[in-house]
């Protein structure tokens, strides 16, 4: 298994895959003072956030640990580093690991109270008190992101496992928000033929089919769009974001100037910021009456995934200097096909229409009142 070679880097970096919104990049300096606690959109609803948070914490304040790990490529290595770690810091990372552990018997004696009551509904118990109670199982408690049979020491085998708790995590958010936003899209496409079953008269109906194609056309009659980490991409970035002379780009300096907090690695947002100016030229007032910021996080997030497949060549999920240079040196980097964003590709379709049937009839038997016939279907 790959990860990051930096202590925050190699746990969080792909973290950030999970954020449902972004802001503009920041500054230097306000990316800085944020670098010592764990952003609050990273992993929030795993259970053993706080524990990960402050592992990470603890790492980091030994500099010269934090400087050995930079220099490793394999989470097995970075985890056989820990031998390395100051003895405070061993102390503190036992310290933290008892308190997990803790936290963990606890909600083990909360699932034993909860069982208890589930068999005996009528007896009183402390279980219907308790916080979270209701969605508390096994599994939550059984998490795989430590040494169960040492509950006292934090070893090699407890970094090893919380990297791969994390890795597995990653992947299942990862999922789940791209299952979430084909729910939008069908939800979209849902009340659009909705309302037009709606209308009975049939001339009006025609109209206001036309006036929402027209509004699509609309929406798609934008500026060319480059191949996003594409040389053409990246100078019009360093052109029209950085607002540098577009024929003094120099790949060292763009490289730099993004790298935000001074790593040697875009990460995913750094990453996903070089993208901001080229969204603008589809997701604009000037090409639509509002502007769906879902569908632009989400055309962004297509963007970044197809910088790092061709990038990311240890599939850590950041691109190292030598990466970009390698890429921006290569005859592949001047080619430049024009990006279609989700909408628009016949390839990246969000669903099918047996998809959409499906998805009909589970919202209206959610929702009866509404009363819309599905009998006349009304197509794309």
């Amino acid at each position: 298994l790959e990860m990051t070679p930096s202590i925050k880097l190699f746990l969080i970096s792909a973290f950030l895959l999970i954020s449902c919104t972004h802001s503009v990049p920041v500054s230097k300096e306000e990316k800085k003072a944020e670098s010592e606690r764990l952003p609050d959109n990273v992993l929030p609803d795993v259970s053993y956030r706080q524990y990960l948070s402050e592992v990470i914490s603890a790492m980091e304040s030994d500099k010269e640990f934090a400087n050995r790990l930079r220099s490793m490529n394999d989470s097995d290595e970075m985890a056989n580093q820990l031998e390395f770690a100051s003895h405070s810091v061993r102390n503190r990372l036992d310290e933290i690991k008892r308190q997990e552990v803790e936290r963990l018997n606890e909600l083990e004696k909360a699932l034993e109270d909860k069982l208890a009551l589930k068999a005996n509904p009528g007896k009183a118990s402390r279980a219907k008190f308790r916080f979270g109670l209701q969605s508390l199982d096994e599994a939550t408690i059984k998490r795989a992101h430590l040494d169960h049979s040492n509950p006292h020491t934090f070893e090699i085998a407890d970094l090893q496992k919380l990297i791969n708790q994390v890795t597995q995590d990653i992947d299942q958010v990862d999922q789940a928000r791209e299952a979430e936003y084909k729910r939008y899209e069908m939800g979209k496409e849902h009340s659009r033929r909705a309302r037009l079953r709606r209308i009975k008269d049939k001339k009006a109906r025609e109209a206001a089919e036309q006036q929402m194609r027209a509004e699509r056309e609309r929406h798609r009659r934008h500026e060319r769009v480059h191949q996003p980490g594409s040389r053409e991409q990246l100078k019009e970035a360093w052109e029209k974001g950085d607002r540098m002379d577009r024929d003094s780009f120099d790949p060292k300096a763009f490289f730099m100037l993004h790298d935000i907090n001074g790593d040697g690695h875009m990460d995913v947002n750094e990453i996903e910021a070089l993208f901001w100016k080229e969204l603008d030229k589809v997701y604009s007032k000037e090409n639509d009456t509002t502007v769906d910021r879902v569908e632009r996080q989400h055309e962004m997030e297509r963007m970044r995934r197809a910088v790092l497949m061709r990038l990311d060549k240890n599939k850590d999920r950041m691109v190292s200097w030598e990466e970009f240079n390698a890429w921006i040196s290569s005859q592949e980097a001047n080619k430049d096909e024009e990006w279609k964003t989700a909408e628009e590709s016949d390839e990246d379709k969000p669903f099918n229409e047996e998809e959409l049937r499906q998805f009909e009839e589970q919202y209206n038997r959610e929702h009866p009142d509404e009363g819309i016939d599905n009998s006349q279907q009304t197509g794309p």
